[in-house]
């Protein structure tokens, strides 16, 4: 991966964390404290953020498949696999041509639902300092 990209990301990691905070992933894909030369370079960044903020324990994720591993905190389920194989998911179900991660190409985005609505796992944020889950 482009050095860049890891530079910007880890750089902005909670500045992107406070701006982002209860969002959706969608949001946090289109973030503009991050803007790269191409699509796949912000498919790249968004990856890398979402392994950052899973890995410091600011988001949790519900797992977006069943019969995966799961751990109960503050009353909820959450996806209990490595931050790897969450990206790995992620990966296996971006939409066959990235254009279609940033929509209103068409009056027929399907990709883009199916990916942001039903295959990209929903997230929930963790207050960094209570450690409340939102």
């Amino acid at each position: 991966m482009n050095n860049k990209i890891y530079e910007i990301v880890d750089l902005k990691l909670y500045e992107i964390y406070y701006g982002s905070f209860g969002c959706s992933c969608l949001i946090v894909f289109s973030n503009e404290e991050y803007e790269f030369d191409t699509i796949e370079e912000d498919i790249e960044a968004f990856l890398y953020l979402f392994k950052r903020l899973v890995d410091e324990g600011l988001i949790l994720v519900h797992a977006p498949i069943n019969g995966e591993p799961e751990k109960e905190i503050q009353g909820d389920k959450f996806w209990d696999v490595s931050s790897d194989r969450m990206i790995e998911y992620i990966r296996s179900v971006l939409p066959s041509d990235p254009k279609f991660l940033w929509g209103g190409l068409d009056d027929k985005d399907d990709e883009w639902s199916k990916f942001w609505y039903y295959d990209c796992p929903t997230i929930r944020w963790v207050d960094k300092e209570t450690g409340q889950i939102y």
